[in-house]
């Protein structure tokens, strides 16, 4: 080969890798950048972005040197080929982002290949589209080539300097800040990511000595989050609702947070006059906030794989590079911060009191975050049980033990006696999803933890531990299963800013007397937009129960994704085999249905009054015998009970629907039917069949309440 022929091919070589580099900064920093700018979690720093674009460059001298294998004489046309795959490519990362983002150990299937030809078809036919206009119309194409590029550089411009800053703004967890403690009132709130409550009962009857060490105590065992993951959960902690906003739009992740950091518990106190002192890896930059996020570079590294790997993702919708490379970096971040929550736990408990008068300390922890790692061996009783089990509640008692070291550091400081400690976790454990866990450790019987719902979460995942307290409280431990939500944090710390803290039941009860629902966040399987960074996908239930009460309805249920279909008032529906306004469990016949078990109705009124209340009437016949004289149904419309209906013969029955609770929902109507006397009918004699039934529903009407007159209202039989 002569040096002729080398230098242009070295030419060539260069122009390829050129031509290649805008192709793969779209999988190595434009992604990566909005990701990071949809969901500003994500440990990035300078070094990352480093890495990104090493990576970039390296996947660009690949395609560079397959490219300049081709001749001289078809130079132009392999031009192309990059330039187009990055206008194709360009235009669906931008256009169709869905898959982009799942995170936080996600249980969501990914669409099977042979569902993705079509997609991958259109691809291909979009491309070969776009390659025909550059050759025919290259000018304005090279126009359109370079805006888009252009665009994509300002993305990531902006992306890496937001959150670049973000990251600087954070100071490091071993950094020579003043931690110490108050002279007078501390406020300590300590979340426990995935530190599960019915994990803390069992944990305590395995060594119930640990109980001694958290005097003025009160563990509930079976609190209730909104949300299975920490994405949305943290906010909710923080302001003491589920979402920020109380509109009905669809709320961004990035975007709650931010708001969350504007609102909370926090600022309450800061507005109060305590100083603060805010520790994690989620929570918004702020001056007063330390990082757990370790700097490791090998941490980093990871991270940086699974950028690519989910950069892919937003394009193919799924894996290509052969494993779940954001699986393998999640796990190496999260055992980082799980020994770096060890550490800051270990160097608080040798700080010393400060001369602030109040102060309050937000510290987000991870020692019991999955994976499980611990290594110390305190469960010596031998259970019928899967190692993995007596691990995890091993790791629990760790937990358990630093917290106790934390308390008896505050008692020598003679600090305990007027601190609020609150302990919560955000969301449950993975663990929890194991059957044995329940059957082989006391402590749980009433609770079902790995009860599945409507998407990949069990009940699990909705049950945090929540430890409280309050200032002056003494005497033993008490460990209760009443029911309470994550989002009454708020209410606590706001009783204890204005000095009215004393019981914090009182506090909660009183709340749940006027609010008795609990939201819980549930989602279908597949969704258009990933769960963790956008609401558009939730669906909100509610909850009257405490967590053991979400297993039984995760166990009854079939599904609660639900479409609202438009109803017209006055308008008598038909329940006819193939109409698919009920949902959950029943039996579809030509002129009705069998109810067995909870069955929902979810309809969107049409231009209803903006003042009147509604009568809801149902057709049914029950299935009775002498033995059996009548089914009784509870309603709830929205949450809220209406009554009871009680059938005793083919008969309509009706009950009030207050307007106030359609218009609260913007007119949606989600109607639930639970059968209380279903009976098998075999049972009775009647057929051979031995599932529970109830009711054969046969037609729903809603109406004004003024069409029928009040003496409507409560029918006969209704009780």
């Amino acid at each position: 080969m002569s040096s002729n022929s080398i230098y242009t091919w070295y030419r060539r070589f260069g122009r390829m890798v050129l031509e290649s580099l805008p192709l793969c900064f779209l999988f190595t920093l434009l992604n990566p950048s909005l990701i990071v700018l949809q969901d500003p979690t994500y440990p990035m720093s300078l070094h990352s972005w480093m890495f990104l674009i090493a990576s970039g460059v390296s996947a660009a001298l690949v395609i560079g040197l397959f490219l300049s294998l081709f001749s001289e004489k078809r130079k132009k046309g392999v031009i192309l080929i990059p330039r187009a795959f990055f206008l194709t490519f360009f235009l669906i990362t931008i256009f169709y982002p869905y898959g982009g983002s799942l995170q936080d150990g996600s249980l969501e299937v990914y669409p099977a290949w042979s569902r993705l030809l079509p997609t991958y078809v259109v691809y291909f036919l979009l491309f070969v589209a776009v390659f025909w206009v550059k050759q025919k119309y290259y000018s304005a194409l090279q126009r359109v080539y370079i805006l888009s590029m252009l665009m994509a550089v300002a993305i990531v411009s902006y992306g890496v300097y937001d959150i670049t800053k973000r990251s600087e703004a954070f100071m490091p967890s071993d950094s020579h800040a003043d931690l110490s403690f108050a002279k007078n009132k501390n406020i300590v709130v300590i979340l426990a990511d995935m530190l599960q409550g019915s994990s803390v009962e069992q944990a305590l009857n395995l060594e119930p000595e640990i109980k001694d060490a958290f005097s003025g105590f009160t563990f509930y065992t079976r609190a209730v989050s909104p949300f299975p993951f920490t994405n949305y959960s943290l906010p909710a902690l923080l302001m003491g609702k589920t979402y920020a906003k109380d509109t009905k739009e669809p709320v961004n992740f990035a975007d709650n947070l931010a708001l969350a950091q504007r609102d909370s518990f926090i600022t309450d106190a800061r507005k109060q006059g305590y100083e603060s002192v805010v520790v994690g890896a989620l929570l918004p930059a702020s001056d007063e906030t330390f990082s757990l996020k370790p700097p490791d570079r090998q941490v980093e590294f990871s991270f940086v794989c699974g950028f690519v790997d989910l950069g892919m993702v937003r394009i193919f919708k799924r894996h290509i590079l052969g494993g779940r490379l954001i699986d393998a970096s999640l796990i190496n971040y999260v055992s980082s911060l799980k020994s770096t929550s060890y550490q800051f736990m270990e160097k608080l408990t040798g700080t010393d009191v400060g001369s602030a008068a109040n102060k309050i300390f937000f510290i987000h922890n991870f020692m019991v975050h999955s994976p499980v790692e611990t290594s110390k061996k305190r469960i010596q009783a031998d259970f019928e049980a899967p190692s993995s089990d007596v691990e995890y509640l091993e790791e629990t008692l760790c937990f358990l033990s630093s917290l106790d070291q934390f308390c008896e550091h505050l008692k020598r400081l003679g600090v305990y006696d007027n601190a609020l400690i609150i302990v919560v976790g955000d969301h449950g454990h993975f663990s929890g999803y194991s059957k044995s866990l329940y059957t082989s450790f006391p402590g749980a019987e009433d609770f079902k933890g790995y009860e599945s719902g409507p998407w990949a979460r069990a009940a699990c995942m909705y049950n945090p531990a929540l430890l409280i307290k309050p200032p002056k409280a003494e005497g033993k431990t008490l460990v209760s299963r009443e029911k309470v939500s994550i989002t009454h944090v708020r209410l606590l710390v706001d009783a204890a800013l204005k000095q009215r803290l004393i019981s914090p039941r009182d506090v909660i009860v009183e709340h749940l007397q006027h609010n008795p629902a609990m939201d819980v966040i549930v989602f279908s399987t597949r969704t258009e937009t990933s769960p963790y960074t956008s609401s558009k996908s939730h669906v909100a239930i509610q909850l009257h129960g405490n967590a053991s009460e979400l297993a039984r309805l995760f166990l009854r249920a079939d599904r609660f994704t639900f479409t609202y279909h438009p109803y017209s008032l006055g308008t008598e529906v038909k329940i006819t085999k193939g109409n698919n306004l009920l949902e959950g469990a029943w039996i579809s016949e030509e002129k009705g249905a069998w109810l067995t078990k909870t069955a929902y109705i979810s309809l969107s009124l049409k231009n209803p009054p903006s003042t009147c209340d509604f009568v809801l009437t149902l057709n049914a016949l029950p299935l009775t015998s002498d033995s059996h004289p009548c089914q009784r149904v509870r309603v709830r419309a929205n949450g809220q009970e209406l009554g009871v209906m009680t059938f005793r013969q083919q008969e309509e029955q009706s009950l009030t629907i207050p307007g106030s609770i359609v218009r609260k929902h913007s007119n949606k109507l989600l109607l639930e039917l639970e059968p209380i006397d279903a009976v098998s009918p075999k049972e009775l004699g009647k057929w051979n069949t031995e599932m529970r039934i109830s009711i054969f529903l046969q037609t729903v009407a809603i109406k004004k309440l003024d069409t029928l007159g009040k003496s409507a209202a409560v029918a006969s039989g209704v009780q």
